[in-house]
């Protein structure tokens, strides 16, 4: 269990920046006007609340996309980063939608 403890921290690392970008990107959308609010950051989730399903499915494939860069956008800002691999660094992500927690499906 302890071994597995530097992993969790740098990959919470990760997830806090593309929370940092993902909330950038609302921001310099002003929300879309409403539409989409942040939630809550869980893990290796970010949770927003949309104002339908076509904002859903838009608004959460985007964010997968910002997610599954977001190791290869931490070596352009912090080129250190380049020497540990992390623009090689897999980090998938899924875009679901749902009514709530427990009824969901992918975008």
């Amino acid at each position: 269990q302890i071994a597995n403890y530097p992993i969790q921290g740098e990959s919470s690392f990760i997830v806090q920046v593309a929370c940092g970008r993902v909330l950038r990107w609302l921001i310099t959308n002003n929300f879309f006007s409403g539409c989409v609010l942040p939630v809550n950051s869980v893990h290796d989730a970010i949770y927003l609340d949309c104002v339908n399903q076509e904002w859903a499915v838009y608004v959460g494939n985007y964010v997968k996309a910002i997610m599954e860069s977001t190791p290869s956008y931490m070596c352009e800002v912090m080129p250190a980063y380049k020497a540990w691999n992390y623009h090689t660094t897999p980090f998938p992500a899924v875009a679901e939608f749902g009514p709530n927690m427990m009824s969901k499906e992918h975008c």
